[in-house]
């Protein structure tokens, strides 16, 4: 069993109040993590790591070389100066908006881990600083999807609609934006 744990390193056993049930998940740069509710037993968590051997092995490999593919991408991409993104991102917002019914209570840019924007309830706009190194089509997508959100805080149909309005191609650039992995600017 030793040997099969070493194979899977790093790995994190950890018991909490919060878990439920025991239950694995495999993370780009941090590894394995096991964690198991009080009821459960450290020795049940490892058996059941054992029974899912193949697939924590298969999402090790994938998130290997998702690693190497951030690390790579840090190497040939430039740095983003936050200044100077903050002002490209605010002009764009500022020249988007005009001529628009969209009012919004402020722009933040900011380097975001997970999204490239959000729009808070009281229409404070939050734009991630690498927008930057998008290509513009892409940029003033997620800028007037953003914008669109200050008049409708879902993704209703209606939301869909009224976005397709200033970007008719919605939903191919929101395909498109997947693409580009957050993490790798």
């Amino acid at each position: 069993m030793d040997d099969v744990l070493k194979e899977l390193e790093p790995i994190r056993i950890v018991r909490t109040k919060r878990a439920r049930h025991i239950k694995i998940t495999v993370r780009p740069f941090s590894g394995v993590r096991v964690s198991y509710p009080y009821y459960s037993s450290k020795k049940e968590a490892l058996e059941y790591l054992m029974s899912k051997r193949d697939w924590v092995l298969k999402n090790i490999q994938s998130m290997r070389r998702y690693e190497e593919l951030q690390e790579y991408a840090k190497k040939i991409l430039p740095p983003v100066d936050h200044a100077e993104a903050k002002r490209i991102i605010t002009e764009r917002v500022h020249a988007l908006a005009r001529g628009t019914s969209f009012f919004f209570a402020g722009i933040s840019v900011r380097n975001q881990k997970t999204l490239w924007g959000s729009c808070s309830a009281k229409n404070r706009l939050s734009l991630n600083k690498n927008l930057i190194q998008l290509p513009d089509e892409l940029r003033d997508y997620v800028i007037y999807h953003e914008l669109v959100h200050t008049q409708i805080k879902n993704h209703s149909r209606f939301f869909w609609k009224e976005l397709e309005k200033y970007v008719p191609n919605a939903k191919v650039l929101d395909k498109q934006l997947r693409r580009y992995h957050l993490n790798l600017f």
